[in-house]
């Protein structure tokens, strides 16, 4: 899994910089993040669960932003969208199906970091592996992040 992770995201880096126009002023960010969930693990393993977020920050009004992580798990697409008027400060979030905001996925904070000059979603909360929209697994990840903004 972590080499088809590792592929999508040179798949995705490499489409991005081949077939990019040039941008003189952005007014948003997208990136895909992945990687896998602590799930209280001392150590991140094969047997852990993969993760991929897409986070797309974006102009929500005149003077203000906003941020949308997306997710599909199990078939089910899952989305929250927080006002962010501090961007890289620690926010609180609640992803939901799109078609059943009841069906949680991840409830809890996320936070836009640099570590090591790379660019990460840091979360801190409760998923929903079972795809029933009950909270069960306490995670506290950072994933890696690819910026696919155009």
């Amino acid at each position: 899994m972590k080499k088809t992770m590792t592929l999508l995201g040179l798949v995705l880096f490499s489409s991005t910089v081949f077939t990019s126009a040039p941008v003189f002023a952005r007014d948003s960010l997208h990136v895909v993040c992945a990687g896998y969930l602590n799930m209280n693990m001392k150590q991140i393993n094969s047997d852990n669960y993969g993760i991929s977020i897409i986070l797309d920050e974006f102009r929500s009004g005149a003077d203000s932003r906003a941020e949308m992580l997306s997710s599909v798990f199990a078939g089910k697409l899952y989305q929250g969208i927080n006002a962010n008027s501090n961007w890289g400060d620690k926010q609180d979030i609640t992803i939901t199906a799109k078609d059943d905001a009841k069906k949680i996925f991840f409830k809890g904070q996320y936070q836009v970091v640099f570590i090591n000059s790379m660019l990460q979603l840091k979360l801190d909360g409760q998923i929903n592996l079972e795809a029933d929209g009950s909270l069960g697994e306490v995670i506290s990840t950072n994933l890696k992040c690819v910026d696919i903004s155009n």
